[in-house]
């Protein structure tokens, strides 16, 4: 009857960094530069992610979800066909300068998952491997909002702020 609305939601102004030249209505996300990281996903059996999903919002508040989908380009746990694209993807993502932020929701199958955020020159972000993630949240261009130190919160020297573990400082 023509009364559902179908629209993209996203950046529908020209001439920002973020632009969506899909979109139809404007979600007030839009950045004035951005900075491009890539996500490199695997999955050891190479049927794709099995609706497990890797969630990064940017400081800007932009929120990008990173999966790899099965052989038919779907979201879901019940194709278990390997294809070449099951196996490993990379996606580029346009993202504000500052502070990032990363969730997990596992789906199944998520012992077979791992991914890396790079930036441009090729250095590690943030990682994850099994739904288990590196850190809470990674810097674009920013070192201010990754506190490393101990996250285990039975150890003695445990840090209540650290939002990305140090290599063996746990005591």
């Amino acid at each position: 009857d023509g009364s559902c609305d179908y629209s993209c939601i996203g950046c529908t102004d020209p001439d920002a960094a973020n632009y969506c030249d899909t979109c139809t209505v404007d979600d007030g996300n839009c950045i004035s530069s951005c900075t491009t990281i890539t996500v490199n996903m695997t999955d050891t059996y190479g049927d794709g992610w099995n609706t497990n999903l890797l969630t990064i919002t940017d400081a800007a508040g932009n929120v990008y979800t990173a999966t790899i989908m099965d052989v038919n380009g779907d979201f879901t746990t019940n194709v278990f066909t390997t294809y070449d694209g099951g196996y490993a993807t990379s996606i580029e993502l346009c993202v504000a300068d500052g502070c990032a932020s990363m969730s997990w929701t596992n789906g199944s199958y998520t012992t077979e998952t791992a991914f890396t955020i790079t930036d441009a020159d090729g250095n590690v972000l943030a990682s994850g491997e099994d739904g288990i993630l590196s850190q809470e949240s990674f810097g674009v261009n920013d070192d201010s909002c990754v506190t490393y130190g101990c996250m285990d919160p039975v150890a003695e020297n445990y840090d209540e702020t650290a939002n990305a573990p140090c290599d063996e400082c746990c005591e």
